[in-house]
């Protein structure tokens, strides 16, 4: 049987699954608005060896690139937010971010995502670059959770 890869990630009214056959993956999206990403939280997560060269349009986007690519990368190898992000190195371009991984000496490249309105998706494993992502409303996503959890019977229409 073929090994499965997924990764899910949420944030406000998007809901992004990414499923890959033979390999991992790892994903994560957050809102161009993030507000919790602030300076004390990116001196946590960012390397001095960061490069991110983006578009100077983008620069705003930095601390928030930083966070999704990194998590994203740590979703792929299966560690999450467990792992210390500084030990990652990341290299960004507008379109492409490479993580280069000082524990297991690996680089990693990955995609980011901007068509979206209002949302930065990044991915790493399988190339997503063809992927077509699907907004879904948080109601929906709360109902899916409430009828998988408690059966839909017990839900309030």
């Amino acid at each position: 049987m073929p090994k499965i890869g997924c990764s899910l990630s949420h944030s406000e009214t998007l809901l992004i699954c990414a499923i890959s056959s033979g390999t991992s993956i790892g994903i994560d999206c957050e809102p161009l608005n993030a507000t919790h990403l602030s300076d004390l939280v990116i001196g946590d997560i960012r390397s001095t060896d960061d490069k991110i060269d983006m578009d100077p349009i983008l620069s705003d986007f930095r601390s928030l690139v930083t966070w999704t690519a990194k998590e994203a990368y740590l979703k792929m190898i299966g560690e999450g937010l467990a792992r210390d992000m500084r030990s990652l190195r990341l290299f960004v371009n507008s379109a492409d971010a490479w993580v280069y991984d000082e524990v297991l000496c690996s680089l990693s490249k990955g995609v980011l995502n901007w068509s979206l309105s209002g949302f930065l998706v990044a991915s790493f494993g399988p190339s997503l670059s063809d992927a077509s992502f699907r907004s879904i409303s948080s109601d929906c996503f709360e109902q899916a959770f409430l009828q998988k959890r408690y059966g839909a019977e017990n839900l309030r229409t």
